[in-house]
């Protein structure tokens, strides 16, 4: 009888462990890039008019083939000709990073100058922000600010 008892809680215990999920309270939840960057595109409403590019099409566009600095990163661009972006990146350097959506930022510009000055006003206002130790993100769109707003909203 003792033996039966001691196997039923046994038992009990095992199951009563694998159902309890774990301590959330040890848990840090990370932020998922990905997601993050697709957020914002639909709250900015650019679903239709950009797109998310490789990751290696990222590191050449963006960072010069620097992965040390850009550990993980989601960019959205534009395929039709427009300056458009979203891109949320985690960083080990965010001043580098910065450095390096700036540097693109004037690349893009100088560029527009030429080919579609109706898209420079929309690049000279870009926003480059840093989220913390090692989040950066850049946003090229329409409405600046209600970028800036709905980057806060997600970010902070």
């Amino acid at each position: 009888m003792l033996k039966k008892f001691v196997i039923s809680m046994t038992a009990a215990l095992v199951v009563l462990t694998g159902c309890s999920g774990g301590s959330k309270g040890d848990e840090t939840k990370e932020l998922s890039i990905k997601d993050t960057a697709a957020k914002l595109v639909s709250e900015l409403s650019l679903s239709d008019t950009v797109s998310e590019i490789q990751e290696r099409t990222m590191y050449g566009y963006f960072f010069d083939m620097d992965k040390e600095t850009v550990t993980e990163g989601s960019v959205y661009l534009n395929s039709d000709g427009k300056s458009d972006t979203v891109g949320v990146f985690r960083t080990t350097d965010v001043e580098k990073c910065k450095n390096y959506l700036n540097t693109y930022i004037e690349t893009i510009k100088k560029q527009s100058e030429v080919y579609s000055p109706e898209e420079v006003f929309k690049i000279s206002h870009a926003l480059v922000q840093d989220y913390g130790k090692d989040i950066v993100v850049i946003l090229i769109c329409n409405d600046i600010e209600a970028a800036r707003t709905t980057a806060d909203k997600i970010l902070k």
